[in-house]
């Protein structure tokens, strides 16, 4: 009885994967109709062929400008809509 548990606590501490991929935003306070951009940072946690661009869809607005910073990142703009919906 006393293995089993040892088994099952080792089991349980074994570290999560990391997410495939991060963004990050320069600001993270945008309001739509006010703010215009902010910077995007995309983190992927594999090596991609250089040929390679991962493609974004945003729910509100669009990202432009999206450059290779190393083998696994990249940096772009996030460009927000002009106007806010009610």
């Amino acid at each position: 009885m006393i293995a089993i548990a040892s088994l099952v606590l080792v089991l349980a501490q074994v570290e999560p994967e990391p997410p495939a991929v991060n963004l990050t935003l320069g600001s993270t306070n945008l309001v739509l109709g006010i703010d215009q951009e902010t910077e995007l940072r995309v983190q992927v946690n594999h090596d991609v062929d250089e040929a390679e661009t991962p493609r974004i869809f945003t729910s509100a607005g669009h990202v432009d400008d999206l450059t290779r910073t190393g083998v696994r990142s990249w940096v772009g703009r996030y460009v927000l809509l002009a106007e806010r919906f009610l």
